[in-house]
């Protein structure tokens, strides 16, 4: 038989096509789906029971397979790029997300397209790199994954990615966005499930709404730390001044110890908001990675349904799995949509407690003001409480902005019927 003609990276498939197959705990193929097979160039019997390194291609740096498989055994998902080799050698490229199931794993993988895929790529040349010189050493692999992985490290940092988690989650979400923006919800690609497919999209692109308010609150709460840390400083200084006024500096004394107190307060609520922010940031980091999954998932059941109207044996079983895995997305993405609208509802409150408390400074700091012109030899406090109510003033612009977003964001959330999307996923999805 005449060997097959070579696969060509990413265009050895098409974007609306996706890759599916499950392994069992070590990592041996238990099922595939037709894409997977015809771009392997392997024949189905020749994947099955085979361990799924056998489209493993050499320029592969150890260090993500490692990853993968830190992921998988700690019960996570996880996302990848994977350079793989088909059967006659040729490389092809995949966007891979792998999660752990019931006596194995899962993994769909789709074609890659955003901007992140050609940076990748040339950071597996030199990760790969890395590996091949200490292994050349003669030291062991574990040594030249343990050397990739600082430079993979050094590299998401500089790229502005706190750790591979933070990349994989930001790149999932990225790639499955890309695709179904492409695709749009033409040529039957919408997803296996509709009303859940809707569900998603609405949340992928909500994602990255939420992530700008977050960053837009993120910075003007970390402006408000300092702003009020600058008006408590104020205030002692101010008090300090006054007391060598004597008797005449008295009640300036105690305005500007009201400041201070005022102020410290505010900075330690300031720094609460601060808390919680960045607590919203980490769960729609996890959530959207979660959204993207399902999505990616949801659109395989197409895939499914498709190869099950071929005839096709481990279709209609994959289906069933999909989703179960589906019914668990959908739990653990409502639930957490519901916790971050929780989360941002209590970054509301403490908004409005920070605005009343800097009204109130406000006013302090004015009367201050007043005081200062009618106390003999205190003229050049005036200037200082300027600067005070200028600094309390741009904070409480921070404060109306903060609460102004969060009440435009909630009053947009849609509502969610869990019960309908999950009595949807009991319908199979029909052959096209």
């Amino acid at each position: 038989m005449a060997d097959p003609e070579p696969v060509n990276g990413t265009d050895a498939f098409g974007l609306e096509e996706l890759f599916f197959s499950t392994t069992d705990e070590r990592g041996f193929i238990r099922s595939s789906n037709d894409v997977f097979v015809r771009v392997s160039r392997y024949e189905r019997d020749e994947l099955l029971g085979q361990p799924h390194n056998i489209v493993r291609n050499p320029a592969m740096p150890r260090v993500v397979f490692r990853e993968l498989w830190d992921h998988l055994q700690a019960g996570e998902g996880i996302g990848a790029y994977v350079v793989n080799r088909a059967k006659d050698g040729s490389p092809y490229w995949v966007f891979a997300v792998a999660r752990p199931v019931a006596g194995g794993h899962l993994s769909v993988r789709l074609k890659p397209t955003t901007p992140l895929f050609g940076v990748v790529a040339a950071l597996y040349e030199e990760l790969r790199s890395v590996e091949a010189g200490v292994e050349q050493g003669g030291r062991h692999h574990t040594e030249a994954m343990d050397a990739s992985a600082e430079v993979l490290g050094q590299r998401l940092a500089e790229a502005g990615f706190d750790s591979y988690d933070t990349f994989m989650r930001v790149a999932t979400v990225a790639e499955v966005t890309a695709r179904r923006a492409q695709l749009g919800n033409t040529d039957g690609h919408a997803g296996g499930h509709p009303g859940l497919a809707a569900f998603l999209d609405g949340e992928l692109g909500s994602i990255g709404a939420y992530l700008a308010l977050n960053r837009q609150l993120t910075e003007r709460s970390a402006n408000l730390v300092t702003l009020t840390g600058e008006a408590s400083l104020l205030g002692f200084n101010v008090k300090v001044a006054a007391s060598r006024l004597g008797s005449d500096g008295a009640p300036l004394q105690a305005l500007a110890g009201i400041m201070q107190e005022v102020g410290l307060e505010l900075v330690e609520c300031s720094r609460a908001l601060g808390v919680r922010l960045d607590s919203t940031r980490s769960a729609l980091e996890r959530v959207g990675f979660s959204i993207a999954v399902a999505s990616l998932q949801n659109d395989m059941a197409s895939t499914f349904a498709a190869e099950s109207s071929d005839d096709h044996p481990q279709a209609r079983e994959s289906e069933a799995l999909m989703a179960d895995c589906l019914r668990a997305d959908l739990d653990t993405v409502v639930d957490a949509l519901q916790g971050i609208d929780a989360n941002l509802t209590a970054a509301g409150n403490l908004v409005a407690d920070l605005t009343r408390s800097l009204q109130t400074l406000y006013a302090v700091i004015g009367s201050s003001r007043v005081e200062a012109t009618r106390t003999t030899g205190a003229g050049f406090f005036v200037a200082l409480f300027e600067r005070a109510e200028a600094i309390v003033g741009s904070g409480l612009d921070d404060a109306r902005s903060i609460s102004a977003a969060v009440a435009g964001f909630s009053r947009n959330r849609p509502a969610v019927d869990r019960a309908a999307m999950r009595r949807e996923l009991d319908t199979p999805v029909p052959a096209a």
